[in-house]
């Protein structure tokens, strides 16, 4: 009986992880395409730069998109690396791949935890 309740908790403990890790992953890739939106309607020459000929350049939306993308993977790169500290595991190149592709660093993050928790048992 002492084995089952152990491994209902790993079960439930891959459950939360999930659940968190797949909410934080659309809230961040919802916002990565707002959040540059809402900032160019509120100030809409934020992308341009004007010199002192006259001269303007003007920067396309991607540029933001892709500055907020890197800052979330970046805030996900901290709350998995909390989450391998709590679980003892090392992996430098989950938080890597994490700063590239939030939903693959998080999909081999599950990926290394079921084989930690579950293969090796």
């Amino acid at each position: 009986m002492h084995k089952l309740y152990k491994v209902f908790n790993q079960v439930e403990m891959m459950n939360i992880l999930i659940k968190k890790y797949l909410i934080l992953n659309i809230v961040t890739k919802s916002l990565t395409y707002l959040l540059p939106f809402i900032l160019l309607k509120i100030s809409p020459n934020m992308l341009d730069i004007n010199f002192s000929d006259g001269m303007t350049i003007n920067f396309g939306i991607g540029y933001l998109q892709q500055i907020m993308k890197w800052f979330f993977n970046l805030i996900l790169i901290v709350l998995i690396y909390k989450d391998m500290c709590k679980l003892n595991i090392k992996s430098t190149t989950i938080l890597i791949l994490t700063f590239f592709s939030s939903l693959s660093g998080t999909i081999f993050f599950f990926f290394l935890l079921f084989e930690k928790k579950y293969y090796y048992k």
